[in-house]
């Protein structure tokens, strides 16, 4: 039985260094992902973060600085394992401090 792809990506995080919210998390459901790829990009379009693995939460940061509140830009690629289909999702995600 062949599972689709489910994503939870919040619209906005607080990276402020209280106890809540303090990472962007993407969440996968569903099928096994073979590769997952997010980038994250200011206004700007210059990106400021990437990963390959999907456990690993993004905390508003670039090159070690705290990036600005404001409206982020993100895009992800998952392909489930055994099967040549890619999937591209993308939208945007906003910083509070």
């Amino acid at each position: 039985m062949d599972e689709e792809f489910s994503i939870y990506v919040p619209n906005a995080f607080t990276p402020d260094n209280n106890e809540h919210n303090n990472e962007f998390r993407v969440i996968v459901l569903g099928e096994r992902t073979n590769s997952f790829e997010m980038q994250i990009y200011n206004r700007w379009g210059e990106m400021v973060y990437e990963t390959r693995d999907h456990l690993v939460d993004w905390d508003g940061t670039y090159e070690g600085n705290i990036c600005p509140d404001g409206t982020y830009i993100w895009k992800i690629t998952l392909k489930a394992k055994n099967v040549d289909d890619v999937k591209t999702y993308a939208g945007h995600v906003i910083i509070l401090r």
